[in-house]
């Protein structure tokens, strides 16, 4: 049988796992028999003790503020409902199979379900458990070899009684007992969702339907009974299983909702003990577009009406030549990692196209943002050329007006920014009005824009709008800005003509 380049990826996966395990570290063969058991006890007391003498691999990066969280939910509340909406690399699985193996010789658990979208999956980041009890040697010291006669892949029972089984969705753990006649008191729902069935919304309330149902309802009616629920996934969509559970858990008083980002809220690592914010940003940058659902939980589809070929660049007339030119700014309050961002274009209208020269798109500060009007200020003043300076007619509008203020005393002169007071139909649809023009080749940008990460983000947008989505739009929406402005300028300027001559073609009839 000639393995696959599938299989033989989970063998070198299975292959570095046991290196890892067998780095642990060397077993003291003079312990006493009273020292081991004070040692073990006192390990049992306490998992990050627990977790450092098992595990305690070179290398191993300590827990963030998140992780404990999670840990301390795990280990203290018997019945926890713990959703965590974790970025790609968080080290959600390995964390949570290392408690599970402390919660097995605590006694705390007897029979658990491991959930994924599908049964290999499962079996998969069940292996990580399976292989610990076989393969590390603290374990197999302190508590002996733990396999029994009942030891396969998909399902296997410890010598201490206590059973793991692997579920694919849709494969129902109704009536799953142990032998000592003990329900599922511990469920495991590590990557459940699935992309494809997001996108159906009668297969993904099939999903829920089964996890309310046939996962929920294998646990033990008792009272007293645990009941250790564990949700593990980054947000793929806006309606996912993930999303669900974790609207389910915030209604609970066992329940613990955590959103992990790779950055916090103040643009820092959201695991600065294992990833610098150097090396976060790059990770964002390599992943482009999926990095917001990914590593933010910003899910976004992409969107079915711009596509990358609108996109049109070329070499764009001077300035100077323009006598239709203007910024439009989408502000905003507020800079934080879900805030909205913020976006700056300066366009100029010529004949029938609309030329993009500059455009900014991020979540920036206030501040920030107000300096980008004084870079297009030196921009535009140093090629001989003037602008109209334009913002959208935001609430608070004072405020802006005020931070403008502000900066000009530090600059030493202002910039002449004015608000859009035209009453704006819906969003979405103005975005969408504009597709025409770009259909018909007529929106344009510099070629100096190309690689520039402002453009990147703006060509992102565009690409994930949708009606009615909930994906960023700013960048579009201050795009529309900027032509409507430009459009209502030239219309204007056109001189109005009556008395006209009926054409030939008229009087013919």
């Amino acid at each position: 049988m000639q393995a696959t380049p599938k299989i033989l990826k989970l063998l070198d996966a299975y292959d570095r796992h046991v290196l890892d395990l067998e780095k642990v570290g060397a077993v003291n063969s003079q312990e006493s028999y009273g020292e081991r058991q004070k040692r073990k006890d006192e390990l049992l007391s306490d998992f990050l003790k627990f977790d450092d003498y098992y595990f305690g691999f070179p290398g191993k990066k300590p827990y963030s503020k998140a992780h404990k969280k999670i840990i301390r939910k795990f280990c203290n509340d018997s019945k926890c409902f713990i959703v965590a909406m974790c970025y790609r690399g968080f080290s959600k699985s390995s964390l949570v199979a290392k408690l599970l193996i402390f919660a097995h010789f605590n006694g705390w658990v007897k029979n658990v379900g491991y959930f994924s979208r599908s049964e290999d999956k499962a079996v998969k980041l069940l292996a990580s458990v399976k292989t610990i009890f076989e393969k590390n040697p603290r374990i197999r010291a302190d508590y002996g070899a733990q396999e029994s006669s009942k030891w396969k892949e998909n399902r296997f029972t410890t010598k201490m009684g206590c059973t793991f089984t692997a579920f694919g969705a849709g494969q129902s753990p109704r009536g799953e007992k142990t032998d000592e006649d003990i329900r599922l008191d511990c469920e495991v729902f590590d990557d459940y969702d699935d992309a494809e069935v997001c996108l159906n919304p009668d297969r993904l309330d099939k999903n829920w339907k089964f996890v309310q149902g046939d996962c929920f309802g294998a646990f033990s009616t008792l009272g007293g009974m645990p009941r250790r629920k564990v949700f593990l996934n980054n947000k793929i969509d806006e309606d996912c299983i993930v999303e669900r559970a974790a609207q389910m858990a915030k209604q609970s008083r066992h329940g613990l909702v955590l959103t992990i980002n790779i950055l916090n809220d103040d643009g820092e690592p959201s695991w600065p003990e294992a990833l610098t914010l150097a090396e976060a940003k790059e990770i964002i940058l390599e992943m482009g577009e999926e990095a917001d659902t990914e590593l933010f939980n910003r899910p976004a589809r992409k969107g079915k009406l711009w596509t990358r070929d609108l996109f049109r660049f070329k070499k764009l007339p001077a300035l100077s030549k323009y006598k239709y030119l203007l910024t439009y700014l989408d502000g905003g309050f507020k800079k934080t990692a879900t805030s909205d961002t913020k976006s700056l274009w300066l366009i100029g209208k010529m004949g029938s196209e609309y030329h993009v020269h500059k455009v900014y798109v991020d979540n920036v500060t206030v501040q920030e943002m107000v300096g980008w009007h004084y870079e297009v200020y030196e921009f535009v003043s140093g090629r001989d050329a003037a602008c109209q300076w334009w913002m959208e007619e935001v609430f608070l509008l004072d405020l802006l007006y005020k931070d403008f203020a502000e900066e000009a005393e530090v600059r030493g002169h202002a910039i002449p920014i004015q608000g859009d007071k035209r009453k704006k139909p819906d969003k979405d649809l103005r975005i969408s009005s504009t597709l025409g023009y770009w259909k018909r080749g007529q929106v344009w940008f510099d070629d100096r824009l190309k690689d520039d990460p402002h453009m990147t983000r703006l060509v992102d947008q565009y690409l994930k709008f949708r009606v009615g989505s909930k994906s960023k739009k700013d960048g579009p929406d201050a795009g529309e800005g900027g032509i409507w402005k430009l459009n209502e300028m030239s219309f204007a300027s056109v001189p109005a003509t009556y008395g006209s001559p009926r054409s030939n073609i008229i009087q013919r009839f």
